[in-house]
Protein backbone atom coordinates (compact mmCIF):
# COMPACT_ATOMS: atom_id res chain seq x y z
CA UNK A 1 0.00 0.00 0.00
CA UNK A 2 2.65 2.10 0.58
CA UNK A 3 4.21 1.90 -2.29
CA UNK A 4 0.92 2.43 -4.07
CA UNK A 5 0.67 5.99 -2.84
CA UNK A 6 3.91 6.97 -3.38
CA UNK A 7 3.31 5.85 -6.94
CA UNK A 8 -0.19 8.17 -6.68
CA UNK A 9 1.69 11.11 -5.27
CA UNK A 10 5.34 11.09 -7.75
CA UNK A 11 3.39 13.12 -10.73
CA UNK A 12 1.68 15.75 -8.26
CA UNK A 13 4.86 16.37 -6.72
CA UNK A 14 6.64 16.53 -10.30
CA UNK A 15 4.02 18.91 -10.90
CA UNK A 16 4.60 21.33 -7.81
CA UNK A 17 8.43 21.05 -8.15
CA UNK A 18 8.72 22.37 -11.98
CA UNK A 19 6.51 25.09 -10.97
CA UNK A 20 8.65 26.05 -8.21
CA UNK A 21 11.32 26.44 -11.03
CA UNK A 22 9.63 28.99 -13.03
CA UNK A 23 10.57 32.40 -12.32
CA UNK A 24 8.09 34.65 -10.77
CA UNK A 25 7.28 37.31 -13.31
CA UNK A 26 7.43 40.96 -11.85
CA UNK A 27 4.40 42.30 -11.03
CA UNK A 28 3.31 45.63 -10.19
CA UNK A 29 1.53 46.72 -7.46
CA UNK A 30 -1.42 49.22 -6.90
CA UNK A 31 -2.48 50.19 -3.23
CA UNK A 32 -5.52 51.91 -2.01
CA UNK A 33 -3.90 53.81 0.58
CA UNK A 34 -0.28 55.92 0.65
CA UNK A 35 2.88 54.20 1.30
CA UNK A 36 2.29 51.36 -0.04
CA UNK A 37 -0.89 50.29 2.83
CA UNK A 38 -4.45 49.14 2.37
CA UNK A 39 -5.86 47.09 -0.49
CA UNK A 40 -3.50 45.97 -3.36
CA UNK A 41 -3.79 44.39 -6.29
CA UNK A 42 -0.82 43.20 -9.21
CA UNK A 43 -0.68 43.63 -12.64
CA UNK A 44 1.36 41.87 -15.02
CA UNK A 45 3.07 43.44 -18.30
CA UNK A 46 -0.61 44.13 -20.18
CA UNK A 47 -2.98 46.64 -20.53
CA UNK A 48 -6.36 46.90 -18.32
CA UNK A 49 -9.75 49.02 -19.17
CA UNK A 50 -10.21 49.03 -15.53
CA UNK A 51 -8.56 48.51 -12.18
CA UNK A 52 -11.54 46.44 -10.43
CA UNK A 53 -14.26 46.72 -7.95
CA UNK A 54 -12.16 48.24 -4.83
CA UNK A 55 -9.29 50.31 -6.79
CA UNK A 56 -10.55 51.98 -9.41
CA UNK A 57 -10.16 55.63 -8.56
CA UNK A 58 -9.07 54.58 -4.99
CA UNK A 59 -5.14 54.60 -5.72
CA UNK A 60 -2.98 56.21 -3.83
CA UNK A 61 0.24 54.32 -4.12
CA UNK A 62 2.32 52.07 -6.39
CA UNK A 63 5.16 49.34 -6.57
CA UNK A 64 6.98 49.03 -9.54
CA UNK A 65 9.79 46.68 -10.37
CA UNK A 66 12.51 48.03 -12.01
CA UNK A 67 12.45 47.17 -16.31
CA UNK A 68 8.75 48.02 -15.65
CA UNK A 69 6.59 51.27 -16.79
CA UNK A 70 2.82 51.98 -15.97
CA UNK A 71 0.40 54.13 -17.89
CA UNK A 72 -2.46 54.86 -15.76
CA UNK A 73 -5.49 56.95 -17.35
CA UNK A 74 -8.34 58.64 -15.02
CA UNK A 75 -10.71 57.26 -17.02
CA UNK A 76 -12.00 53.59 -17.77
CA UNK A 77 -10.96 52.08 -21.25
CA UNK A 78 -7.73 53.28 -21.10
CA UNK A 79 -8.79 56.96 -21.94
CA UNK A 80 -8.98 60.09 -20.51
CA UNK A 81 -5.82 62.01 -19.13
CA UNK A 82 -2.91 59.73 -18.67
CA UNK A 83 0.54 59.80 -16.27
CA UNK A 84 3.26 57.92 -17.25
CA UNK A 85 5.67 56.47 -14.17
CA UNK A 86 8.70 54.32 -13.90
CA UNK A 87 9.32 54.35 -10.52
CA UNK A 88 7.91 53.85 -6.69
CA UNK A 89 5.20 56.32 -6.08
CA UNK A 90 4.60 56.48 -1.87
CA UNK A 91 2.07 58.95 -2.48
CA UNK A 92 -0.05 60.47 -5.34
CA UNK A 93 -0.83 64.31 -4.95
CA UNK A 94 -2.45 65.63 -7.89
CA UNK A 95 -3.18 61.72 -8.95
CA UNK A 96 -4.57 60.73 -5.97
CA UNK A 97 -7.87 58.14 -6.36
CA UNK A 98 -8.14 59.27 -9.93
CA UNK A 99 -6.49 55.91 -11.54
CA UNK A 100 -9.51 53.69 -13.66
CA UNK A 101 -7.40 51.84 -15.97
CA UNK A 102 -3.70 51.58 -16.45
CA UNK A 103 -1.27 49.99 -19.00
CA UNK A 104 1.77 47.70 -18.04
CA UNK A 105 4.75 47.76 -20.07
CA UNK A 106 8.11 45.95 -19.66
CA UNK A 107 11.33 48.04 -20.66
CA UNK A 108 14.61 48.29 -20.13
CA UNK A 109 16.28 49.67 -16.77
CA UNK A 110 17.33 52.79 -16.74
CA UNK A 111 21.32 53.42 -16.42
CA UNK A 112 22.31 53.21 -12.86
CA UNK A 113 23.52 56.93 -11.11
CA UNK A 114 26.98 57.25 -10.52
CA UNK A 115 27.87 56.06 -7.05
CA UNK A 116 27.01 58.49 -4.20
CA UNK A 117 25.56 60.93 -6.65
CA UNK A 118 22.20 62.05 -7.24
CA UNK A 119 21.14 62.14 -11.27
CA UNK A 120 18.50 65.27 -12.30
CA UNK A 121 16.90 64.28 -15.70
CA UNK A 122 14.53 66.92 -17.55
CA UNK A 123 12.21 64.79 -18.78
CA UNK A 124 10.39 62.99 -17.17
CA UNK A 125 11.32 58.75 -17.01
CA UNK A 126 14.79 59.22 -16.73
CA UNK A 127 14.69 60.91 -20.82
CA UNK A 128 16.50 64.06 -21.70
CA UNK A 129 19.64 65.46 -20.80
CA UNK A 130 21.02 64.77 -16.84
CA UNK A 131 23.27 65.95 -14.35
CA UNK A 132 25.12 64.01 -11.52
CA UNK A 133 25.12 66.11 -7.98
CA UNK A 134 27.38 64.64 -5.13
CA UNK A 135 25.94 65.30 -1.35
CA UNK A 136 25.89 69.12 -0.79
CA UNK A 137 23.78 72.48 -1.24
CA UNK A 138 22.85 74.17 -4.07
CA UNK A 139 21.17 77.26 -3.76
CA UNK A 140 20.57 77.70 -7.33
CA UNK A 141 20.27 75.34 -9.75
CA UNK A 142 21.89 77.25 -12.73
CA UNK A 143 21.52 75.14 -15.93
CA UNK A 144 18.09 72.96 -14.63
CA UNK A 145 16.49 75.53 -12.92
CA UNK A 146 12.77 74.89 -13.32
CA UNK A 147 13.63 72.02 -15.27
CA UNK A 148 13.64 69.14 -13.21
CA UNK A 149 11.05 66.75 -14.34
CA UNK A 150 12.98 63.29 -12.48
CA UNK A 151 15.31 62.40 -9.96
CA UNK A 152 17.41 59.12 -9.19
CA UNK A 153 18.61 58.89 -6.07
CA UNK A 154 21.12 55.90 -4.90
CA UNK A 155 20.06 54.06 -1.90
CA UNK A 156 20.60 55.72 1.39
CA UNK A 157 20.64 58.96 0.30
CA UNK A 158 17.74 61.92 -0.14
CA UNK A 159 17.11 64.76 -1.82
CA UNK A 160 15.03 67.95 -0.46
CA UNK A 161 13.95 70.25 -3.35
CA UNK A 162 12.93 73.79 -2.73
CA UNK A 163 10.64 75.66 -5.67
CA UNK A 164 12.52 79.33 -4.52
CA UNK A 165 16.69 79.75 -5.00
CA UNK A 166 18.37 79.76 -1.63
CA UNK A 167 16.40 76.89 0.12
CA UNK A 168 13.33 79.12 0.36
CA UNK A 169 9.51 78.42 -0.42
CA UNK A 170 7.73 75.12 -0.41
CA UNK A 171 9.99 71.89 -0.31
CA UNK A 172 9.19 68.19 -1.20
CA UNK A 173 11.87 65.52 0.49
CA UNK A 174 12.68 62.31 -1.15
CA UNK A 175 14.10 59.20 -0.44
CA UNK A 176 14.17 57.11 -3.12
CA UNK A 177 13.54 57.94 -7.32
CA UNK A 178 10.83 59.15 -8.99
CA UNK A 179 10.65 59.32 -12.22
CA UNK A 180 8.03 62.06 -12.53
CA UNK A 181 8.05 64.63 -10.53
CA UNK A 182 4.36 65.65 -11.97
CA UNK A 183 3.02 62.91 -9.49
CA UNK A 184 3.65 65.08 -6.37
CA UNK A 185 2.98 68.30 -8.32
CA UNK A 186 6.54 69.38 -8.70
CA UNK A 187 7.55 69.18 -12.24
CA UNK A 188 9.61 72.07 -13.48
CA UNK A 189 9.24 73.70 -9.88
CA UNK A 190 12.85 72.86 -8.08
CA UNK A 191 14.99 75.63 -7.75
CA UNK A 192 17.46 75.03 -5.16
CA UNK A 193 18.57 71.42 -4.16
CA UNK A 194 19.71 69.97 -0.42
CA UNK A 195 21.80 66.44 -1.40
CA UNK A 196 22.07 64.00 2.17
CA UNK A 197 23.82 61.33 1.81
CA UNK A 198 23.05 58.09 4.56
CA UNK A 199 22.96 59.50 7.88
CA UNK A 200 24.94 62.53 6.89
CA UNK A 201 22.64 65.52 6.58
CA UNK A 202 24.16 68.26 5.24
CA UNK A 203 23.49 71.85 7.03
CA UNK A 204 21.52 74.35 5.01
CA UNK A 205 22.75 77.56 5.82
CA UNK A 206 21.12 80.39 3.18
CA UNK A 207 23.55 82.87 1.47
CA UNK A 208 23.50 86.23 1.71
CA UNK A 209 21.77 88.05 -0.62
CA UNK A 210 24.04 90.65 -1.48
CA UNK A 211 22.03 94.14 -2.98
CA UNK A 212 23.55 95.14 -6.60
CA UNK A 213 24.81 98.75 -6.28
CA UNK A 214 22.62 101.22 -7.87
CA UNK A 215 24.81 103.31 -10.49
CA UNK A 216 24.21 107.31 -9.03
CA UNK A 217 22.96 109.40 -11.94
CA UNK A 218 23.40 113.09 -11.87
CA UNK A 219 20.36 114.93 -11.67
CA UNK A 220 20.07 117.71 -14.56
CA UNK A 221 19.72 121.18 -12.11
CA UNK A 222 17.29 123.79 -13.87
CA UNK A 223 18.28 126.97 -15.67
CA UNK A 224 16.79 129.83 -14.22
CA UNK A 225 17.55 132.99 -16.56
CA UNK A 226 17.88 136.34 -14.99
CA UNK A 227 16.56 139.42 -16.10
CA UNK A 228 18.82 141.61 -18.07
CA UNK A 229 18.45 145.38 -17.13
CA UNK A 230 19.16 148.24 -19.42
Amino acid sequence: MKRVHFQLLAPALTVVALLLCIPTQAQVRFFSDPNYGGKSAQFGASSYNALGIGLAGMVSSVRIPQGYAVEVFDQTGLRGNSLRLTADVARFDHWNDRIRSARVVQTYAPSPSPSGQVQLFDGAGYTGSSRSLPAGNYPLMVLYDRRISALQIPRGYSAVVFDQPNFRGSQLRLAESTASMASFGWDNRARSIQINAADQPQPIRPQPIRPQPQPIRPQPQPVRLQPVHK
